[in-house]
C-alpha cells in the first residue's frame, strides 16, 4: 500500500511539476548545440569534445546515488506499513504490554532509512560543487583554445565572442539539468518500485477450455503431487464425497486447487482434464470457498452475499440464509439485509460475520465447496447445505466432524 499511496503520490508530483522545468531546460541546451554547428567547424568540433564530458559526470553521479535513493524509498514504504500496522492494532500492542518491542522496531527501521538518507543526500550535494568546478576547469579550456584560433586568425572576434555567449548560454541549463538529476533519481526510484507491482507475475496464458456446468459432476484427482512438504502425494475425491483435511499445511491444497500455486510436478485433474487446460475464470467459478481469513466488504449483507454469485436477486440471498439459520439474526436490524457493515463493524459478532462468507460461498450453488468448518453452525445443519456436492473441510483434527467419507493430513 505504500507503493500505492506514497510513491505514485511521489510520482504525481513528479509530473506535474519538475517534467516542463526539465524539458525548458533540455529545449535550451538543444537550441545552442543547434546554433553552434553551423560555426567554423574548429569552435563546433572543441565544444562538441566538451560534450561528453558534461554526460559523463550526470551519469556517474547518477549511477553513484540511485541506489541509495532506491533503499530509502523502499525504507520509507516499510516504515508507513510499519506504522499503520501499529497504529491500527495499538490497543494490542497495549494488552500484551509490547510497547518496546514496537519502539524497538520503529528505532530499527528509522535508522536504517536515515543512514540510506544521509547517503543519498551526501553523494547528490557533494556532486554538485564539483560538477560546478569541473564545468568551469572546462569552460576555461574551451576559451583558452577558442583564444588561440582567434590569436592565430582561424576565428574572428566575432566568432569568438559569439561562441563564448552561446557557451553560458549553454551553461546554466546545463547546470539546472544536472541538478534535476540528482532530484529525480528519487523520483526514478519510486516508479521502479511502482513498476515491480506492475510487472509481478500473474497467470499463466489463460487456456481457452471452457467448462460446461450440466457436465461437471466435481470429481477432483491429486496424481503424483510434490510443492512444499508435499512428496508424491496422491488422493481421489469422488462427485459429492465430503472430505476433512488436517494439519498445518491444509490449505496448500486449497493453493493448488484454486490454480493460485502451481505444484513442482504431478498434475491435478477435475473430471479427468488437468486442470491447467482449463479456462482459469471459468474453472474458479465452480468453487465456492470460504476459509480462516474470509473479508468482509464495507456493503450491505445483502450485496456482501451476492457477491459470490451473478444475477443473484434478494430471494436468493434470504433462502441461502434461512437454510444456514441467520435470517432471523439478519431481520432483526431495522434495514434487514440492506444493513451496511464492514471489518470493523460492532453491530455483527465474528461468528455472523463468517456465517454471511459461507452463505456467499454457497450463493451460486457451486460443484465443488471449499469451507474452513464454521464451528458455530452445527453439523446437521452444515450437512444439508452441503448434501449433493464435493466438499473439502479444513478442520483443526480428525474429531471435529463426524460425518466426512474420509480424513486427509497434510503436516
Amino acid at each position: 500500500m505504500a507503493r500505492l499511496n506514497n510513491d505514485t503520490a511521489t510520482i504525481k508530483s513528479f509530473i506535474s511539476k519538475k517534467i516542463a522545468f526539465i524539458l525548458s531546460n533540455d529545449l535550451v541546451i538543444i537550441a545552442v548545440i543547434i546554433m553552434i554547428i553551423p560555426m567554423k567547424y574548429e569552435l563546433s568540433l572543441l565544444f562538441l569534445i566538451s560534450l561528453p564530458v558534461y554526460l559523463i559526470l550526470i551519469i556517474l553521479s547518477y549511477i553513484k546515488t540511485k541506489e541509495y535513493y532506491k533503499d530509502f524509498q523502499d525504507d520509507l514504504g516499510q516504515m508507513m506499513g510499519f506504522m499503520g500496522d501499529y497504529l491500527s492494532n495499538r490497543y494490542v500492542v497495549k494488552l500484551f504490554n509490547a510497547k518496546d518491542y514496537i519502539n524497538n522496531r520503529f528505532i530499527q527501521f528509522n535508522d536504517r532509512q536515515r543512514d540510506n538518507f544521509f547517503k543519498s543526500r551526501f553523494y547528490s550535494e557533494v556532486n554538485n560543487p564539483i560538477y560546478l568546478l569541473l564545468s568551469y576547469v572546462i569552460q576555461i579550456l574551451v576559451y583558452l583554445y577558442a583564444g588561440y584560433f582567434v590569436y592565430t586568425g582561424v576565428v574572428s572576434f566575432g566568432e569568438f565572442s559569439t561562441f563564448v555567449l552561446y557557451v553560458q548560454m549553454f551553461r546554466k541549463p546545463m547546470m539546472s539539468f544536472s541538478h534535476s538529476v540528482n532530484s529525480i533519481k528519487g523520483y526514478f526510484a519510486c516508479i521502479d518500485r511502482v513498476c515491480e507491482i506492475i510487472d509481478y507475475p500473474v497467470d499463466d496464458e489463460n487456456p481457452e477450455i471452457g467448462l460446461n456446468d450440466d457436465e461437471i459432476t466435481g470429481e477432483i484427482e491429486f496424481r503424483n503431487i510434490s510443492y512444499n512438504n508435499m512428496s508424491g502425494f496422491n488422493l481421489k475425491i469422488a462427485s459429492g464425497e465430503i472430505i476433512n483435511v488436517v494439519g498445518k499445511n491444509q490449505y496448500d491444497l486449497v493453493d493448488l486447487l484454486l490454480n493460485f500455486s502451481k505444484p513442482d510436478c504431478g498434475e491435478i485433474l477435475l473430471d479427468g482434464v488437468d486442470i491447467r487446460k482449463l479456462n482459469f475464470n471459468e474453472y474458479r467459478k465452480i468453487f465456492g470457498v470460504s476459509i480462516e481469513d474470509d473479508q468482509i466488504m464495507s456493503a450491505s449483507i445483502a450485496q456482501n452475499i451476492s457477491l459470490g454469485g451473478n444475477d443473484v436477486d434478494i430471494d436468493d440471498v434470504k433462502e441461502i440464509c434461512e437454510r444456514l439459520g441467520i435470517s432471523k439474526i439478519i431481520e432483526r436490524f431495522p434495514d434487514g439485509y440492506d444493513t451496511s457493515i464492514s471489518d470493523d463493524s460492532i453491530s455483527l459478532s465474528s461468528g455472523e460475520r463468517k456465517l454471511i462468507c459461507v452463505a456467499r460461498a454457497l450463493i451460486s450453488n457451486p460443484k465443488i465447496l471449499i469451507l474452513n468448518y464454521p464451528n458455530y453452525l452445527s453439523q446437521d445443519i452444515l450437512k444439508k447445505v452441503i448434501e449433493g456436492k464435493t466438499t473439502i473441510l479444513l478442520t483443526p483434527d480428525e474429531d471435529t466432524i463426524n460425518f466426512a467419507d474420509k480424513t486427509i493430513s497434510i503436516k
